[in-house]
């Protein structure tokens, strides 16, 4: 599982650099509303994230999300419950 964590924390840190171009490494501390992205491109992050890993982040969940890091938490543990389902 460990192994999975670090290449979903690194896909997501890609997808998030993609969308915000004047950073070259993303912090998994990063606010995502620091970065600079309207809502339209947190949406589009949060599309890109649920294709990539075929998940759905349910409404209830987005407003836990701060965090760089949080969306990561969040992707990892609907991995992990879709895994065991």
């Amino acid at each position: 599982m460990a192994y999975e964590a670090n290449h979903v924390a690194v896909r997501i840190k890609g997808l998030v650099a993609e969308r915000v171009p004047r950073i070259d490494a993303v912090a998994g501390d990063a606010r995502i509303r620091d970065l600079g992205l309207d809502s339209v491109a947190v949406m589009d992050l949060v599309m890109a994230v649920e294709d990539q890993y075929e998940v759905i982040v349910p409404l209830e969940r987005l407003a836990e999300i701060e965090t760089v890091d949080d969306l990561i938490r969040v992707v990892c543990g609907l991995i992990q419950g879709r895994v065991v389902s």
